[in-house]
C-alpha cells in the first residue's frame, strides 16, 4: 500500500499526490477541545476517519505529518480480509464525495482507471483467444490450396494479439515484482505483492464504482456497505 507504482503518494505521507495531509484513526492525534468541537466521529462505518480529517481543515484548524513517529498497527491478516477493506474503502470514497462535495480528487480514480483497464485487457485477449480457436477450427476444417498453412499463421496471429492486450498488465507485474523484491529483499515478497497489487486496486475501483453507480445513478442513501456485517471474517 506504500508503494509509488500503486497508491503510495494518495494515502498521505511526506511525498504525496494530494496536497493535503488527511490522518487515518490508525495514526491520529487530536487535542480534546477540538475533537469535542466537532463532535468526534460521524455515524459512517467506512470512511469515518477521513471525513473527521476534512472536518478538521473545514473548521480551520489543520494537521500535520510526523514522520519521525512511528504508529504499529495490525493489517489485514489475508487477501480475502484485504479486498474487503479496499472494497469498502472504494465506497467510503463515493460516500465522502456527497457528504463534502468537491473533495473528490484526480487520484482518487486511478484505482478505477486501473480496473477498468484491467478488465478491459482481459476481455480482448478472451475475444482474440475464441477467434483463434473458431479461426482454427474454420481452417483446419476446410483447407483452401495455397493455404496449407493457414491454421498455423491462425494460432501465431491469435497469440500475438493475446499478448499485445495483456503486455501492460505483464508489465505492471514486473515493475511490482522488481520494486517489492528489492524494498523486501524476498522475491517471495515480490510475487506475493503482485497479487496483493491487483486486488488493491481493483478492490478499490469496484467499490467505487459500484457505490458511484448505486449512488450517484441510482440515487441510493449512504448505508450501501458491502462487507459491513461480516467485515472481519
Amino acid at each position: 500500500m506504500t508503494s509509488f507504482f500503486t497508491t503510495g503518494g494518495i494515502r498521505g505521507g511526506k511525498k504525496q499526490m494530494d496536497k493535503k495531509f488527511y490522518p487515518r484513526s490508525f495514526n491520529m492525534g487530536i487535542r480534546r477541545t477540538l475533537y469535542q468541537q466537532l463532535g468526534g466521529f460521524s455515524e459512517m462505518r467506512f470512511g469515518e476517519d477521513i471525513d473527521f480529517s476534512i472536518r478538521i481543515y473545514e473548521s480551520g484548524a489543520r494537521c500535520r505529518l510526523f514522520p519521525e513517529a512511528w504508529v504499529w498497527h495490525k493489517r489485514r491478516t489475508d487477501f480475502k480480509k484485504f479486498f474487503k477493506q479496499v472494497h469498502n474503502s472504494g465506497i467510503a470514497r463515493i460516500n465522502l464525495m456527497k457528504r463534502h462535495p468537491g473533495t473528490l480528487k484526480l487520484v482518487h480514480l486511478l484505482p478505477m482507471f486501473f480496473t477498468l483497464g484491467t478488465f478491459a485487457c482481459l476481455l480482448m485477449a478472451f475475444l482474440f483467444l475464441v477467434l483463434t480457436i473458431f479461426g482454427f477450427i474454420a481452417l483446419w476444417s476446410a483447407p483452401k490450396p495455397g493455404c496449407v498453412n493457414g491454421p498455423m499463421i491462425c494460432i501465431i496471429a491469435g497469440i500475438g494479439g493475446m499478448l499485445l492486450f495483456l503486455l501492460p498488465l505483464i508489465l505492471f507485474s514486473i515493475i511490482i515484482f522488481i520494486d517489492s523484491s528489492f524494498r523486501n529483499k524476498s522475491i517471495k515478497i515480490g510475487f506475493l505483492s503482485i497479487w496483493a497489487s491487483f486486488i488493491q486496486l481493483i478492490g478499490y475501483g469496484t467499490g467505487f464504482l459500484r457505490a458511484w453507480w448505486l449512488r450517484c445513478v441510482c440515487g441510493r442513501n449512504e448505508e450501501l456497505q458491502a462487507f459491513k456485517n461480516n467485515f472481519y471474517k
